[in-house]
Protein backbone atom coordinates (compact mmCIF):
# COMPACT_ATOMS: atom_id res chain seq x y z
CA UNK A 1 0.00 0.00 0.00
CA UNK A 2 1.30 3.44 -0.93
CA UNK A 3 1.22 6.80 0.78
CA UNK A 4 -1.91 9.00 0.69
CA UNK A 5 -1.26 12.32 -1.05
CA UNK A 6 -3.32 15.51 -1.23
CA UNK A 7 -2.99 17.66 -4.35
CA UNK A 8 -3.49 21.40 -3.88
CA UNK A 9 -2.47 24.56 -5.72
CA UNK A 10 -2.10 28.17 -4.66
CA UNK A 11 -3.80 30.61 -7.07
CA UNK A 12 -4.22 34.37 -7.15
CA UNK A 13 -7.74 34.00 -5.67
CA UNK A 14 -6.78 31.48 -2.97
CA UNK A 15 -5.91 27.85 -2.47
CA UNK A 16 -7.49 25.19 -4.66
CA UNK A 17 -8.02 21.50 -3.83
CA UNK A 18 -7.24 19.38 -6.90
CA UNK A 19 -7.69 15.86 -5.58
CA UNK A 20 -6.11 13.03 -3.67
CA UNK A 21 -4.81 9.55 -4.26
CA UNK A 22 -2.65 6.71 -3.00
CA UNK A 23 0.85 6.68 -4.47
CA UNK A 24 2.18 3.53 -6.08
CA UNK A 25 5.67 4.71 -6.97
CA UNK A 26 7.85 7.84 -6.78
CA UNK A 27 10.52 7.91 -9.48
CA UNK A 28 13.52 10.25 -9.24
CA UNK A 29 15.03 11.88 -12.34
CA UNK A 30 18.03 9.51 -12.46
CA UNK A 31 15.64 6.51 -12.52
CA UNK A 32 13.81 7.70 -15.66
CA UNK A 33 14.52 7.17 -19.31
CA UNK A 34 16.41 9.99 -21.03
CA UNK A 35 13.19 11.17 -22.73
CA UNK A 36 11.21 11.27 -19.47
CA UNK A 37 14.05 13.03 -17.65
CA UNK A 38 14.28 15.68 -20.39
CA UNK A 39 10.50 16.28 -20.24
CA UNK A 40 10.59 16.67 -16.46
CA UNK A 41 13.53 19.09 -16.55
CA UNK A 42 11.85 21.21 -19.26
CA UNK A 43 8.72 21.50 -17.11
CA UNK A 44 10.45 22.08 -13.78
CA UNK A 45 9.47 18.69 -12.35
CA UNK A 46 11.72 16.87 -9.87
CA UNK A 47 9.95 13.50 -9.52
CA UNK A 48 7.27 11.43 -11.24
CA UNK A 49 4.50 10.08 -9.02
CA UNK A 50 2.55 7.02 -10.18
CA UNK A 51 -0.90 6.40 -8.67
Amino acid sequence: MGTPILLAKKTHVGDSFLGYGITDKVEMLWEMSAEEEHYCKENGLKVAITF
